[in-house]
């Protein structure tokens, strides 16, 4: 094989007729020499200043593109309330985003009644509707919020802090689910909140009209803004709602299970689930891998969980034996012993593995338990800040957990701890063995599932799987509690 493709043939060719003519084409690829790795070399070389033309064509081309339009819309009437300076400084924050491309603004209109037909129309035409909203909301600007919301427009909503009249309150209950909103008490807070929600949009709905500088700009802003903060709103309007839960603090934080095996207590309340935009783009330059690989753990969104007990450890070959022994219809795992019906030698401490979903449920039942959910095992693994690992933010090491190593096999259950341990103490939570959840896998359950007690969708073709394996090569982002793999790609369960 040459080693190149036809489009890089044809490249040659055409810029030898060029070069060359078509007389000399013969005579200039004699004097190249005819091997393939000098060819493979000339192609390189005339690529490379093609490749930078092709560059610099494209941002010169965005300079002369349109500017991005940016809709800001507020009460704008200063005796109800005044928000002048938020708006302005919104803006001030969105131009200090240097782009190739210029940016365009427009506000409500002093004038209500300005806000039936010109103004209208500027929602429309705009790129990107953003919302700055204090205590108050009028009608003109409901009208243009839903006016973007029909043309289909990105919203962004900043919230500041304080009261809200019933009004306001009734309207971002109706949509708190469908926008980005941030909140914000001073300046410096609204400027953060605006960087990272337009830095993270023109990233993911505007990134095929951005230059390579532009995503280098925006990347670099965003990595360098402080962890983000999730807006207290949701957190109110969800807790005037939340289950009546018996406080936790009455709860013993250890108990036994019939099994023997230690059972941590897990507190009710709130956790960061999944992963946002801000550490998806981070973790994309640390990988190296497609964004489109975060997909399935976004959005993030905070979740309501009642208390729960979780075992301190995997099941092991140990436990799981005598739960064979005394059910004998159970399949054995594929690497035990078929005719003794027992683990491997010196892996009484390791995890059981090669375990269907029915019969660990099955399992789980004996002892007196159940499968954890999707949501109950993600916030045993990470606690409630949404940290990247169960230790915290620091990437995976040989001290840490078993992962990256498929001639090393499991290993005991214990290994790691307390170096690899989660916030409540569990073990084994990244790397070692993949773990079962109770719920059914969907790739887009994040979009709209509850933010109490979720228990996943009601059906599907693959149930969740969670936590990584020891048989992963450069698995530092699989053994992550966010991860969320497709199980029909995962073996050794």
């Amino acid at each position: 094989m040459l080693g190149l493709g036809t489009p890089e043939l044809l490249i040659i060719i055409v810029l030898a007729l060029l070069l060359f003519g078509a007389g000399g084409v013969g005579a200039a690829a004699r004097a190249l020499g005819k091997t393939r790795k000098e060819l493979s070399q000339l192609s390189d070389e005339i690529q490379a200043p093609f490749k930078e033309v092709v560059t610099e064509v494209r941002d010169v081309t965005l300079l002369d593109a349109p500017p991005l339009q940016v809709f800001v819309s507020s009460v704008m009437d200063p005796e109800r309330e005044g928000l002048i300076a938020e708006r302005a400084a919104a803006k001030q924050a969105i131009q200090e985003i240097r782009i190739t491309r210029a940016w365009r603004f427009e506000d409500s209109p002093a004038s209500p009644d300005s806000a039936r037909w010109v103004y209208l129309k500027r929602v429309e035409e705009c790129d990107i509707f953003v919302l700055v909203l204090g205590k108050e909301i009028t009608r003109p600007v409901m009208r243009e919020y839903w006016r973007a919301r029909r043309n289909k427009k990105p919203r962004l909503v900043f919230l500041k802090k304080g009261e809200r009249s019933p009004a306001a309150q009734a309207f971002l209950n109706l949509v708190r689910n469908e926008v980005t909103y941030k909140e914000f008490e001073t300046a410096r807070d609204l400027s953060i909140e605006t960087w990272r929600a337009v830095g993270t949009l023109l990233i993911n709905a505007f990134r095929k009209k951005l230059s390579q500088n532009d995503v280098v700009i925006i990347t670099s802003l965003l990595a360098q803004l402080p962890p983000e903060r999730v807006a207290e709103e949701r957190i109110q309007v969800g807790e005037t709602n939340a289950p009546n839960k018996r406080d936790s603090t009455e709860l013993p934080s250890v108990r036994t299970g019939r099994d023997g095996k230690r059972m941590l207590l897990v507190p009710a309340g709130w956790f960061l689930m999944g992963t946002s935009e801000t550490d998806a783009i981070k973790l994309q330059a640390k990988y190296g891998v497609s964004r489109d690989y975060f997909g399935r753990e976004m959005p993030q969104h905070r979740v309501y969980l009642d208390a729960f007990y979780i075992g301190e450890t995997l099941v092991t070959n140990a436990e799981y034996k005598r739960f064979l022994d005394a059910n004998s219809r159970v399949a054995i795992p594929d690497d035990w012993d078929k005719t003794w019906r027992t683990f491997p030698a010196g892996k009484a401490d390791h995890p059981v593995a090669y375990v269907s979903w029915q019969d660990i449920g099955e399992y789980a039942s004996w002892v007196g338990g159940r499968l954890p959910t999707e949501a109950e095992w993600e916030k045993a693994a990470r606690g409630t800040d949404g940290r990247w690992y169960p230790w915290g933010n620091t990437f995976p090491d040989e001290t840490r957990c078993n992962f990256d190593d498929p001639s090393r096999g499991t290993t005991p259950v214990a290994r790691y701890a307390p170096r690899g341990n989660s916030p409540y103490g569990v073990m084994d939570m990244a790397g070692n063995v993949w773990e079962w959840c109770a719920d059914w896998y969907e790739g887009g359950y994040y979009k709209y599932s509850p933010n109490e007690n979720p228990k996943g969708p009601l059906s599907g073709n693959y149930r969740v799987v969670r936590g990584g394996a020891f048989s992963l090569l450069q698995g530092m982002s699989a053994v992550r509690p966010a991860t969320l793999t497709l199980p029909s790609l995962v073996t050794g369960l």
